[in-house]
């Protein structure tokens, strides 16, 4: 973190940007004091992790930065709704979820998929979860204790589940 925020601070002093945006929590404690020190406005995507870590270390920081803030940007309303428990301003906050251009990634192969699982999903009733594969997001727990019961009352149920291993998001 002290070489992020060193990098930053010499960033800004060569630059003087309009807004800081970090995509987290994390790069938000760098910025956080250079942009203090420089006078520039940030705004931080704020993910759920980001906010229901224990430790009141951990707390106290993420508050105090998180207040320094402009906007705070929040992954889903579940997000948001957290921050409004939490005393953050609602005027503050804004829902932006995450999304791709799908299309745009290989239309080729989106059509050929979309048509392999239009075909294969007709007729079924399916339950799409999208997200990184990783246990907080519970989608085990919903494998295990809510597809046998919507099963049971609906044989052709099909859970599909969208999603690449969280550690794919940390290498290019």
């Amino acid at each position: 973190l002290l070489h992020a925020a060193a990098q930053m601070l010499r960033a800004l002093m060569a630059d003087r940007p309009d807004v800081v945006v970090c995509g987290t929590l994390v790069p938000a404690v760098c910025v956080w004091p250079v942009a203090w020190l420089r006078k520039v406005p940030y705004v931080v995507l704020v993910h759920g992790s980001d906010v229901l870590r224990g430790g009141r270390l951990y707390q106290a920081v993420a508050r105090r930065v998180l207040r320094g803030a402009r906007f705070l940007a929040t992954n889903s309303r579940q997000t948001r709704t957290i921050l409004e428990d939490m005393g953050f301003d609602p005027a503050r906050l804004r829902v932006v979820q995450p999304g791709v251009d799908v299309p745009a990634l290989a239309p080729e192969r989106c059509a050929e998929e979309t048509a392999r699982w239009t075909s294969e999903l007709k007729g079924r009733f399916v339950v799409l979860g999208v997200g990184r594969l990783i246990r907080r997001k519970g989608f085990l727990e919903f494998i295990e204790n809510v597809m046998p019961r919507l099963r049971s009352t609906n044989p052709e149920v099909l859970f599909l589940l969208v999603g690449e291993d969280a550690g794919a998001s940390l290498m290019h």
